[in-house]
Parts: C-alpha cells; sequence; structure tokens
C-alpha cells in the first residue's frame, strides 16, 4: 500500500495552491495530477464538483473542502512539520487569517480575473490549455467564450 496522497486539482485554483503548497510545507507525499478531461471522468461521482480534490492513499476514498483537509492533515501526519502555531493567541489568529482569506481574497482574485474583457480573454484561454483542451483555434475559441460565459455569470455573486 502506498503513502502517496493523490491532489487533483489546477494551476489556477487558488484552493489546489494552497493545498499543494502545505503538502510541500509539511513533507507529506503526495502526486500532483492536474484536472483534465480524463481525470474529470475519474471524479465524475465526487460531489460537489470542486477541486482540489484529495485521494486518501489507505483506501483510495476521494476528499474535497481546503480547509477541513488542512486540518485533517494534521490529526494524520503529527509527526510532520505543523502549520498550526504552538502559542494559542497565533493560532487564533491562524484560524481567523486563513478563514478570511479563503472566502474573501479569492473574491479580489476573482474580480482580477473576470471583470475586464482583456483579463477574460487571457483567463478564459489560459484555463483551455492549463486543463489540457482543444489547442485549434476554433476550438480554442469556443471552449474559452465557454469559461468566460460561466464565470462572468458569477460575477454578481463575488
Amino acid at each position: 500500500m502506498s503513502d502517496t496522497y493523490r491532489l487533483i486539482g489546477m494551476i489556477g485554483s487558488p484552493y489546489s495552491m494552497k493545498m499543494r503548497a502545505i503538502l510541500r510545507y509539511r513533507h507529506i507525499p503526495f502526486q500532483w495530477v492536474l484536472k483534465n478531461q480524463k481525470v474529470s471522468e475519474e471524479v465524475a461521482h465526487v460531489k460537489p464538483p470542486i477541486i482540489p480534490i484529495l485521494q486518501f492513499p489507505e483506501d483510495s476514498s476521494y476528499h474535497l473542502d481546503s480547509t477541513p483537509l488542512i486540518y485533517e492533515l494534521e490529526k494524520r501526519h503529527p509527526d510532520k512539520r505543523s502549520i498550526i502555531p504552538q502559542d494559542p493567541v497565533l493560532e487564533f489568529l491562524s484560524y481567523l487569517i486563513e478563514d478570511m482569506a479563503d472566502e474573501w481574497i479569492t473574491k479580489m482574485m476573482y474580480g482580477f480575473r473576470w471583470w475586464f474583457a482583456a483579463d477574460q480573454k487571457y483567463c478564459s484561454r489560459w484555463m483551455v490549455h492549463m486543463g489540457g483542451g482543444p489547442l485549434k483555434r476554433e476550438d480554442l475559441q469556443q471552449a474559452s467564450q465557454m469559461i468566460t460565459d460561466v464565470q462572468t455569470g458569477r460575477l454578481a455573486a463575488a
């Protein structure tokens, strides 16, 4: 049985990057798996359909939500470097900053990516390329437009 986790995510996902950074910092063995069409089919049953997805090594089960996963990894690996400060005041501040950043900094990032037309064009094409998507000009334009439509449709909630 392997002791290596599988972290399924995308470079454009701040939550995926947060989990990847924590696994690296804590020296927990993991395999970074870029979510592409093939991987999307593998995890289609995982609900809700969000990233990152952390696959546990002992039973190949899939788990979601970066913040609870961070604390689960703390419990599962007490022998590894911790990200939770020993001092109770600093621990509280750590929880507070993590929660604030997790819920609100991403809203700013979202606005920077999807508010202006030039950013929409760049980010939608970047997302298609990062997902291993189509590279033919007409396919790229169609996939980019689909991503732009979905993301800009969410601006009111961001």
